[in-house]
């Protein structure tokens, strides 16, 4: 498989944002920035919204690369959670398990 660039993952990413904000309350939005939090204290998504969001990543994988990734699987096929920090941790976790 040829490699995906960051940025490509980045705007993927961020167009999983976009579909992500047309479901969630005005209080509950996440910026499109690689320095917003996805889990912890400051974050605006609840665990339900976190799991769209990765649901909606893995869409859009498909949809725009043609690459189909699991990252809201069962255990031992979802992403580290360690990878959750921030939007861009996320798109850095993406990029390192699809070019390996």
């Amino acid at each position: 498989m040829e490699k995906i660039s960051p940025q490509n993952v980045e705007t993927v990413v961020f167009a999983a944002i976009d579909r992500l904000k047309e479901v969630l309350p005005p209080n509950a939005q996440l910026d499109r920035s690689r320095a917003a939090l996805l889990l912890g204290d400051g974050t605006s998504l609840d665990s339900m919204a976190l799991v769209n969001l990765l649901v909606l990543i893995e869409e859009e994988m498909q949809n725009s690369l043609g690459v189909e990734i699991v990252l809201a699987g069962a255990e031992g096929e979802s992403i580290d959670p360690a990878a959750l920090a921030t939007v861009g941790t996320l798109i850095d976790a993406i990029c390192a398990q699809l070019n390996g």
